[in-house]
Order: C-alpha cells, then sequence, then structure tokens
C-alpha cells in the first residue's frame, strides 16, 4: 500500500498529547513518517505514551514496522497499563519482534488484545515465538485476544491458556469471585490488582488444585445461572481454527479434520474478527 503523505507527524502527535489532549484512539495505518523511521518513530511515541496515559487503541498497520520497532514497542508495553488493543497488522516483524512484544506482556495488565496477522515476510511465526508466549501467558492474565499465523504443533497449549483468561474476565464481569481458582498457582494467594479492583476474590474450591489441573479449555461454556452479561462478552469464548487462507480462517463449518491437517497454524477469533475479516 502506497504511503500516505500529509498525516500528522509522530512529532506533532507528541505535541498534541503534551498539550493536554485526550486522545481515547491514536490511528496511524499508512503513515509516511512512520514508514521512513519505524524503530525511531515508536521509540518517541512510546515516550510520550509512557506519560500520557491516555490512549486505549492504537493502530499501526502498514506502517514499515520492523523488529526494532517491535523492541520499541515492547519496551513500552512494560510500562504502560492504559493500552487495550493493539494492532501491528501487515508489518515487517518476525519471530523475533514479536519475542520482544512477548517480554513486555509480562509485566502487562492492561493489553487485552494484539493483532499481528500479515506480516510481510514471515509467513507463520513458529515454536520458539510460541514457546516464548506461553510463558508470558503463565504471569499475564490480562490478554485475551492474539491474532496471528503460529505454525506449531504444539498451538493448543497456547489457546487453552489464552481461553483460560477469557473465562477469568467473564467470571469477572458476571460478578463472580470464584475466578481465583483458574489462576495460575503463583498468582492465587495473592491476585493482582487488576482483577480485585473489579470482583473481590473467592476461592470456592478449597485448596488450589495443580495449575495441570486446574482448568479445562472445554469446560469454558457460559454459565446459565451466573448474572447476565452483554451479548458481546458472551460470545467471548475464543476458537482456535486450521489457519488456511484469509477466507477460511474463520468459518467454522470449513474446519478440516486434524489428521489431514498440514499446517499447524492457527487464529484466534470471535465475532469481531469475523466482522472485520468480511468487510474486506
Amino acid at each position: 500500500m502506497p504511503a500516505t503523505f500529509g498525516q500528522p507527524t509522530v512529532v506533532s502527535i507528541v505535541k498534541q498529547l503534551e498539550s493536554g489532549m485526550e486522545l481515547q484512539e491514536l490511528n496511524l495505518t499508512n503513515n509516511a513518517g512512520v514508514q521512513m523511521r519505524p524503530a525511531e518513530s515508536m521509540a518517541t511515541l512510546s515516550a510520550a505514551l509512557k506519560q500520557h496515559d491516555c490512549v486505549k487503541v492504537l493502530v499501526l498497520k502498514h506502517c514499515g514496522l520492523n523488529d526494532d520497532a517491535a523492541a520499541e514497542i515492547g519496551a513500552f508495553l512494560a510500562e504502560n497499563q492504559t493500552l487495550q488493543e493493539l494492532d501491528l497488522e501487515h508489518n515487517n516483524i518476525s519471530s523475533v519482534g514479536a519475542i520482544a512484544l512477548a517480554d513486555g506482556l509480562r509485566a502487562n495488565i492492561g493489553l487485552r488484545q494484539i493483532n499481528m496477522l500479515h506480516q510481510q515476510g514471515a509467513s507463520a511465526f513458529g515454536e520458539v515465538c510460541l514457546e516464548r508466549y506461553q510463558e508470558m501467558l503463565g504471569t499475564n492474565v490480562t490478554l485475551t485476544k492474539i491474532l496471528w499465523r503460529l505454525q506449531s504443533r504444539k498451538s493448543f497449549a497456547l489457546t487453552k491458556l489464552i481461553t483460560r483468561n477469557v473465562e477469568i474476565w467473564r467470571r469477572i464481569a458476571a460478578g463472580r469471585g470464584d475466578y481465583v481458582d483458574m489462576l495460575p498457582d503463583h498468582l492465587r494467594e495473592s491476585p493482582p490488582r487488576v482483577l480485585t479492583d473489579k470482583c473481590p476474590p473467592q476461592s470456592c474450591f478449597g485448596p488450589p488444585a495443580l495449575e495441570s489441573q486446574q482448568f479445562d479449555a472445554k469446560a469454558a461454556t457460559p454459565d446459565t445461572n451466573s448474572t447476565s452479561i452483554d451479548e458481546k462478552d458472551q460470545e467471548a469464548s475464543y476458537i482456535a481454527l486450521p489457519f488456511f487462507n484469509d477466507q477460511e480462517a474463520c468459518a467454522p463449518e470449513k474446519m478440516k479434520p486434524k489428521s489431514v491437517l498440514e499446517d499447524h497454524s492457527l487464529c484466534f477469533f470471535d465475532s469481531d474478527v469475523r466482522e472485520s475479516r468480511s468487510e474486506r
């Protein structure tokens, strides 16, 4: 996609933030200034967003972001707890950059969704990348959506961790404090404040079970007896699908039997993703 000139530069955006302007969403899609200096632009923008934490949605599609730029974003995520959605679709981020993002997400308690689909030069992220995201999700209980192409025979282990986070937040939305028993072992005694501030914790099952026994992804179905939540939250049960192509990635009825799959990559999706794909 050709660069779009005439858009605000990173420097002008920083000045807006410093002037006190409250930007809830910042969209720099196809920004020519960022494309010319991706790492430098992300360093400048990250420094500003660390001091002015008002932006909740950051869209950086088609910005030519490379691994160095991803490293700057990862360092930003380790400190910023306000950003909730990060869209990095259509860039040049490889497994190296994706791992840098995972390292930043270890200490993050704000981001709910990250999109890393369609990276040029990286057809799919691999085993090493998956392992780092598994390690990150051993502590991170707030990330509930990852959009990417992952090629790994262990991909469903990651799906289970994401589904665990979705279920934790579903219970919190319903006012159920029994989410404690789904947390990683080391977080149960003192749950993260980002959870307890929204819903007081309550352990309902006595002594903690082993982490390997605490949660079955297949059991993450809505409880009809719980407090009702809005329709979007009810549809937030994430499904891992074999990723064949853009048209088939989010069509459950087109799933092929696992025995015939050659590509073990996957994507997570919900109704939002189906809508976004239908618009393309």
